[in-house]
């Protein structure tokens, strides 16, 4: 049985920071990313602790479009991630953490796998570039 995007979901599951699931994300408006993608759960992992209380998690969408600037370079709010047996990624990810937002647990449809440590920091370094949360 599919959970539908208003059924509450039948199991505990358990959401972990740094884990890498497909979400439903429903129809898009404008420019926001819509259908079925990827997403890596950002949110700390004492929240995700309360997900099924809250009813939901932050994370990052994920999609397979290179968006390149200028000089033929991967933008610079997006994480690149290769596929691989951790992350349970089909094809090269591009992780965008401009598109961060709070979504609910009944869009996760099924646990990929977890994204490498070196990926997940590089990828909190672009979410403090986009919410300008550096420090001078």
């Amino acid at each position: 049985m599919t959970i539908g995007p208003t059924d509450p979901p039948s199991q505990q599951v358990i959401y972990n920071r740094g884990d890498i699931w497909m979400v439903d994300f429903g129809n898009p408006v404008g420019t926001e990313l819509g259908m079925e993608h990827p997403a890596v759960i950002v949110s700390r992992q004492d929240m995700n602790n309360f997900a099924s209380r809250l009813g939901r998690v932050i994370a990052v969408p994920g999609t397979s479009t290179h968006f390149t600037n200028a000089k033929g370079q991967t933008v610079t709010f997006h994480q690149e991630v290769a596929n691989s047996r951790n992350n349970g990624l089909d094809h090269t990810t591009y992780f965008m953490s401009e598109q961060i937002r709070s979504i609910s647990i009944v869009r996760f449809r099924r646990r990929l796998g977890t994204m490498e440590r070196k990926f997940f920091r590089e990828l909190e370094d672009r979410i403090c570039f986009v919410m300008d949360l550096f420090r001078s």
